[in-house]
């Protein structure tokens, strides 16, 4: 004996419904995993930026583990220097170190 039409159309609406549950389900997991090391939430940062005259600049970018120098002008960016961690991360402790002394300074004046 032959099933009724609507016992059909409702198997396949939860078919259709499950397949959709599962691609959502997955498109979170995925959307929550990440491609790119994430510290505080970028893959390349701009440490420090110089501007040199209106339309130039120079810029300390870290890109993964990397430091380099970049120029910037209405030509367009170029690398200028590839920089030894070591410097940037000396450079950027005693950065830190001398805005904290700066801000004990200023707040007890």
């Amino acid at each position: 004996m032959p099933q009724p039409f609507w016992i059909d159309y409702a198997f396949a609406l939860t078919v259709v419904a499950a397949v959709l549950a599962a691609l959502f389900a997955l498109a979170r997991v995925v959307s929550r995993r990440r491609t790119f090391p994430r510290g505080d939430g970028r893959f390349v940062t701009i440490l420090e930026s110089t501007m040199l005259s209106q339309q130039t600049a120079v810029h300390v970018v870290k890109a993964g583990g990397r430091y380099l120098l970049v120029g910037a002008s209405p030509a367009g960016l170029r690398t200028l220097a590839d920089l030894a961690p070591d410097d940037v991360d000396n450079f950027i402790a005693t950065a830190r170190c001398s805005r904290t002394s700066a801000s004990r300074t200023t707040s007890r004046a």
